[in-house]
């Protein structure tokens, strides 16, 4: 994505991408830098402001922008990141993102005793508050959704990627990921939703559902 923006003529001086395993970034140093003004940083950004790298400091109220897709879901203290993402930020520099959501806390009330609350169940309403916090104001924050079908294959392929830790409130985070996908529309989760399309060989197609929330908020 760091290389497509930097190639779809926006006006920049600098583009950084940004990724917490240095495996990705040193990928992307080595095949992803046809525009010379590309770099690519190892940084994690769950961390608060005095644990950033040095170099990322630097850059207090200097970024025009931050673009973002797929990924702020996975930090946990997202009060924490709205408050280094508005740091960074200029005066007037802009968020763009397209967040990962699932809808799990309306589905964990059923299954409350199992799931743990903690991460990623953010809904649209309380990424505007963290905004708004941050004194950041928001612009646009809602849901869209995007429609996906896969192969068996793929599904399996994309849903056996193993999450942070396989703890057992996290395998049931994935049966009900999948069952809302699968199931965008019905009104009791099925808990073992993945498991039993994992071991089912009559499935061949899938369509999935997919949220996200578009975000874009500005610095006052």
């Amino acid at each position: 994505m760091t290389e497509l923006l930097a190639q779809s003529g926006v006006k920049h001086n600098r583009i950084i991408g940004v990724d917490i395993d240095p495996e990705m970034t040193a990928f992307a140093q080595q095949n992803c830098r046809s525009v010379y003004s590309v770099e690519y940083w190892t940084q994690d950004m769950s961390l608060s402001w005095d644990e950033l790298t040095p170099r990322m400091r630097e850059l207090e109220g200097r970024v025009s922008l931050i673009v973002s897709n797929i990924a702020l879901h996975w930090m946990k203290n997202k009060s924490q990141l709205m408050a280094v993402l508005c740091r960074l930020l200029a005066t007037g520099a802009a968020i763009v993102a397209h967040i990962g959501t699932f809808e799990l806390n309306k589905l964990s009330s059923t299954v409350s005793n199992k799931l743990d609350q903690g991460a990623y169940l953010k809904d649209v309403a309380q990424w505007r508050d963290v905004c708004l916090a941050s004194e950041l104001s928001v612009q646009t924050c809602d849901l869209f959704e995007v429609v996906f079908r896969l192969t068996r294959k793929q599904a399996l392929e994309t849903f056996t990627i193993p999450l942070v830790e396989m703890t057992p409130a996290n395998q049931l985070r994935r049966n009900l990921m999948f069952d809302r996908m699968v199931r965008p529309n019905a009104k009791h989760p099925n808990l073992r939703a993945w498991d039993e399309m994992a071991v089912d060989e009559s499935v061949r197609e899938l369509d999935l559902h997919k949220q996200f929330v578009r975000m874009y908020c500005h610095k006052k």
